[in-house]
């Protein structure tokens, strides 16, 4: 049977957010990410692939459920740390969107980032990123517009 990727979309992101993270990650955790295009990558032109495009479907469906993700950045997996951060990412896109900011919650998760995450932010141009943790990079990155 071959789905349309909108019928796709809905079968993996239905069930609730713990049931959709499990269909979900199985597509993610080979690639190791969901965004495509890095924080410190610039391109005039991105094109997500069928994975990233989950993700941001992800992040808008759950986007008010974002506390159930924030554990998993935590994981000793690379993977699902990496996986999970990126979708708070878009989970915040979407508080945007919808609300107009995110919550001040997200700026206070204390969690560490993801070492590769970090690495990453530290080629951070135009204005350097100097935190740690998830909340910091969040409130930078909502302020700055950097989402």
């Amino acid at each position: 049977m071959n789905l349309s990727e909108s019928d796709r979309t809905r079968m993996l992101l239905a069930g609730g957010v713990h049931q959709a993270w499990s269909n979900c990650f199985k597509l993610w955790e080979p690639k190791g990410e969901i965004k495509g295009l890095r924080h410190h990558v610039r391109k005039p032109m991105h094109h997500p692939n069928f994975e990233e495009r989950l993700g941001w479907g992800f992040g808008y469906k759950y986007f008010r459920e974002w506390r159930s993700v924030v554990p998993k950045i935590g994981s000793a997996c690379e993977a699902e740390s990496t996986c999970a951060f990126d979708l708070l990412e878009c989970m915040l896109t979407a508080f945007l969107d919808e609300d107009g900011g995110g919550p001040v919650e997200m700026h206070q998760i204390e969690v560490m980032l993801p070492s590769r995450i970090l690495h990453e932010l530290s080629f951070f141009i135009p204005k350097p990123f100097l935190g740690e943790t998830v909340g910091e990079w969040l409130e930078f990155a909502e302020s700055e517009g950097h989402l």
